[in-house]
Parts: C-alpha cells; sequence; structure tokens
C-alpha cells in the first residue's frame, strides 16, 4: 500500500514522502516493511515539451547554440539553433562540423583544429572568437567553447560545446575604442585632460 504525504522540514519548507508498507516474512515470522521515500513528482512528456520550448527559446534569445559527439557512436547532435545560426539544413547535412569547419576564415581554422584534438585527448582549452563567412555570404563572429566527458576510467566518451553568435557585440566594442582613441586625440591636441 502506498501513501502519499508532505512534511514541514525544520527550514519551514515543504517535503513530498511517499509511504509504502507491506509485509515480509523472515523465519517463519510475519514482519512488516514500510518504507518513506521522498516523492518525486513524474514529469509529463507535457512539461519536457515546455522545458525544450524554454530553452530553444532562450538559445535563440542568447544567439548560442549548442552541440556535442558522442564519439564511440560517432554520433553528431546540434540544437536547432545551431543550425539556424549557421544557416546549415539539418537535412542536408549528415556531418555538420565538416560544413561548419570549412566556413571558418582560414585563419582560424588552425585553432579550431588544435582546440578539437586537443579537447578529444580531454585537456581544456581556452575559449576564443572565430571568424565565419556564412552560406550567404555575411562575415560573423562566434565565441566558441568546448570541453569533453571521461568515463570512470579516464577515457574521453563525449565532446560538447556552445558557440555564440557575438558579432554586433564585437562590433560595439571596435566602435568605443575608436571613440575612445578620438576623444584621447581631441584632448591631446586641445592640450587638455580629464581626471576622474
Amino acid at each position: 500500500k502506498r501513501i502519499e504525504a508532505s512534511t514541514r522540514c525544520n527550514d519551514g519548507t515543504l517535503r513530498a514522502l511517499s509511504h509504502e508498507v507491506g509485509s515480509l516474512e523472515l523465519n517463519g515470522a510475519p514482519l512488516a516493511l514500510c518504507l518513506l521515500l521522498d516523492a518525486v513528482p513524474a514529469r509529463s512528456q507535457s512539461t519536457d515539451a515546455v522545458v525544450e520550448a524554454s530553452l530553444k527559446q532562450a538559445q535563440r534569445i542568447a544567439k548560442l547554440g549548442s552541440w556535442s559527439w558522442d564519439m564511440a557512436a560517432d554520433v553528431h547532435w546540434w540544437s536547432d539553433e545551431l543550425y539556424r545560426m549557421l544557416q546549415i539544413d539539418r537535412a542536408a547535412e549528415s556531418r555538420p562540423f565538416e560544413r561548419y569547419r570549412a566556413m571558418i576564415h582560414p585563419a582560424d581554422r588552425a585553432w579550431i583544429d588544435e582546440g578539437a584534438a586537443r579537447i578529444a585527448r580531454g585537456d581544456a582549452v581556452e575559449p576564443r572568437d572565430v571568424r565565419v563567412v556564412l552560406r550567404d555570404g555575411t562575415h560573423r563572429i562566434f565565441h566558441s567553447e568546448g570541453a569533453a566527458t571521461v568515463d570512470a576510467t579516464g577515457r574521453v566518451v563525449q565532446l560538447h560545446g556552445t558557440l555564440q553568435d557575438v558579432t554586433e557585440q564585437r562590433a560595439a566594442e571596435a566602435a568605443l575604442r575608436l571613440t575612445e582613441m578620438g576623444y584621447r586625440e581631441a584632448q591631446r591636441l586641445a592640450k587638455i585632460g580629464n581626471w576622474e
């Protein structure tokens, strides 16, 4: 028999509990068996769909795509946003990383290759901006981060990471630097200064 209940903890929070009662016979003697468990509500498919939709929306707003590669099964997974940002057709590309690599500026491609090899060995790799030319000819800058998951023996079993479109952010940073340089030059020419 199962009884669902809740109890108030010392800190004032409510905790859902499941109390199961049964009988057990040990050496011919009947015994009562009681289990008291944390009741974890089952996630419904609708809850999973809401969570997935929220994640997709968050990635779209942040211009952030994620990816993973199961090395043992040689299976690549990319988020919908990553396909969208890179203008890659999911149905047409069975190996999206190769298509992405071909889009990378030649000066950044060696870093990506070296970083992928280092991550595959389980080494840490510093995040970096990568210049990309999209299928429609648009130039974009993506902030690339990646890492590895290792099993209990230390063997790398999965690579995963993110790409975030930072094109507008980098353009704004460059414009701010130019403005600051112009301001300093104007002060120098006018022989004035400022302090805080």
